[in-house]
């Protein structure tokens, strides 16, 4: 894809354009990380971009476009200054611009603004490799007006500290925490997508550390930050958090983070409970109750079923019990097979449904 990416800067240079590869993808290039995530910003418009390639599909009204070549699609921005901003995070309206530094100063953090040229040459503007290399994250300009102007970079700034493992700027910092009140404005979308990343990392309880230090928890919504434990899954730390009931999970995350949630309610880790559940949800409350996978899996090892296929008895043998008991009756099995009150052999299992449930019946 990189290759590709250079063919397209190569393109727009013999078309009289300029145009590099820019943010995230050199960042990490230079980090030593993979990436595919390219994006490209020029001073070719979108008229200039269809002109040369073709089919061209406008993104937005802030010049962004997008482009498929040779199987791959690529965003490109045209240079632009972004003017004033609304609700502190949207700019009011763009100005297109000749030079890619005016572009670089509209950015959010020098780590930001590397480019590579169609001659695959780092160009550093602002010293961003020298902010790589000593592990910090600064803002582009006065970082007091770029967080009232943006305050989802401030959301991006704990982010980027979190997984790079940087730390934050002192001038950036006190800049986040004066207006940490604006993650307002931030559409929970958003934060869960920045708040899954941090969770997600490595670095985890740096990131939490740093939504402490910055008193962001409260405008995120996200209370009991405070008496987390670590878990290797990021909805192990959702389970554990009290939040706002305005972020949005899939049907699956939310059963996850209910399944997780009435087991630490229950505070105990036991056969029914690991027949019941996922291991996966299993693994993630253990880290959280402080209960090892090794206890785990001797209490696994132990048990005389796994599933209900191996209740040691047929749904014929059922036939004579009324059908609405028959789901009771399985859970019942369930559990006295489980909790070694009953062995599972088919004798021994109607002797005790003929005792219990044929003479209700």
């Amino acid at each position: 894809m990189y290759n590709v990416a250079i063919d397209i800067l190569n393109i727009l240079y013999k078309n009289g354009y300029e145009a590099y590869i820019i943010g995230g993808y050199v960042r990490d290039k230079l980090l030593g990380y993979i990436s595919n995530d390219i994006d490209i910003t020029t001073n070719a418009t979108s008229n200039d971009l269809i002109n040369i390639f073709g089919n061209v599909i406008s993104n937005n009204k802030y010049g962004s476009m997008c482009i498929k070549y040779e199987g791959y699609i690529f965003d490109i921005t045209t240079f632009r200054k972004d003017i004033d901003s609304v609700n502190n995070r949207w700019p009011r309206n763009v100005k297109y611009v000749d030079s890619i530094n005016d572009d670089i100063l509209r950015r959010d953090f020098t780590i930001n603004t590397l480019c590579i040229d169609y001659k695959e040459n780092i160009v550093d503007i602002l010293g961003a490799s020298s902010d790589i290399k000593n592990k910090v994250i600064k803002s582009v300009g006065d970082p007091y007006i770029k967080m009232k102007e943006d305050s989802y970079r401030i959301l991006r700034a704990v982010r980027f500290a979190c997984i790079l493992d940087f730390s934050i700027e002192n001038t950036l910092f006190n800049a986040i925490k004066k207006y940490s009140y604006l993650l307002r404005n931030i559409s929970f979308d958003r934060k869960k997508y920045e708040l899954d990343l941090i969770f997600k990392s490595k670095n985890l309880k740096y990131g939490l550390d740093l939504i402490k230090n910055l008193n962001l928890a409260k405008y995120l919504e996200i209370y009991n930050i405070d008496k987390l434990v670590l878990t290797s899954n990021y909805l192990g730390i959702w389970a554990q958090l009290d939040f706002s009931n305005k972020y949005n999970f899939t049907k699956h995350e939310k059963k996850v983070i209910n399944d997780i949630k009435k087991i630490i309610k229950d505070k105990i880790i036991d056969q029914y409970t690991i027949y019941k559940y996922d291991f996966s949800i299993i693994k993630i409350t253990g880290e959280i109750l402080h209960i090892s996978l090794s206890d785990i899996n001797k209490i696994y090892n132990n048990m005389q079923i796994h599933n209900r296929s191996q209740i040691d008895i047929d749904i014929s043998d059922l036939k004579i019990i009324t059908s609405s008991k028959i789901k009771d009756i399985y859970i019942d099995l369930e559990k006295e097979i489980l909790y070694n009150n009953l062995k599972n052999e088919r004798n021994i299992i109607l002797e005790y449904i003929n005792n219990k449930y044929n003479k209700e019946s």
